[in-house]
């Protein structure tokens, strides 16, 4: 795996992301989240957003981005997403990263999570980050239809 370029930053998402952020989405996943629901999740402030972006050719462009929520003690993760020509450099370790810091700093005690069972790449940042496996949502996924692994990381 090679690193990241130096170049990043990471940042809260704003408005003037959401159609970049949805056009990944849109691109990346087989349940996308619409724009509308991007906008309203920044809207209800509920969410941790933050987007990751990168200057090449200098002009700015989206790497990736991260929603999370945190809900008393405990978090949940919803969405990580890098663009797919830029997956295996670490981009998704350090948002991941950067979001168990701040739940970890804000007292929570544990990050649940579910992910497509077929996706190791996913699983495996997961287990590498201390998740482990507590159970399973059958047929959680549509679009293939698939089951959700439901992953738990213990502060």
């Amino acid at each position: 795996m090679s690193q990241p370029a130096g170049n990043e930053t990471l940042r809260p998402m704003a408005y003037g992301d959401l159609l970049e952020v949805a056009a990944l989405e849109a691109a990346i996943f087989p349940d996308p989240w619409s724009g509308r629901l991007y906008e309203e999740t920044l809207k209800g402030g509920l969410c941790d957003c933050y987007v990751m972006k990168g200057r090449a050719d200098g002009k700015e462009s989206l790497i990736g981005y991260f929603v999370g929520q945190k809900i008393l003690d405990e978090a949940e993760i919803h969405r990580i997403a890098v663009r797919p020509a830029l997956r295996g450099k670490g981009y998704g370790q350090l948002l991941l990263a950067d979001f168990l810091k701040r739940m970890r700093d804000a007292g929570v005690l544990s990050v649940l999570l579910e992910v497509r069972a077929g996706n190791g790449a996913a699983i495996g940042l997961y287990r590498k980050n201390g998740f482990a496996p507590v159970g399973t949502r059958r047929d959680y996924y549509r679009n293939p239809k698939e089951d959700a692994v439901i992953m738990q990381k213990r502060f």
